[in-house]
């Protein structure tokens, strides 16, 4: 699983998930590189998942936009529950 800003053409602060493999070449890119690019994980992207948050601005300097930041707090709220129910 891989978690980070994605480009993924959507509302800033939306967050979005999906297989790697089920994606749209270039769809999903982090620091604007395509994962299916990255070595390691073309290689795995049939069993590979990306959750992602739409960045407000990817701006160099830019610091976290408040919708960004808020949605990632909420992202993980959900997934500090989801392992403590599995404890």
């Amino acid at each position: 699983m891989i978690i980070d800003a994605v480009e993924a053409q959507k509302e800033p602060g939306t967050i979005v998930c999906a297989r790697l493999s089920e994606t749209k070449f270039g769809f999903f890119a982090t620091h604007n590189v395509p994962l299916r690019l990255v070595p390691g994980v073309a290689e795995n992207a049939a069993d590979t998942f990306v959750v992602g948050i739409q960045p407000e601005s990817v701006d160099f300097g830019e610091g976290l936009s408040e919708v960004v930041k808020r949605a990632s707090d909420g992202l993980v709220e959900m997934i500090v529950s989801l392992v403590e129910a599995e404890e």
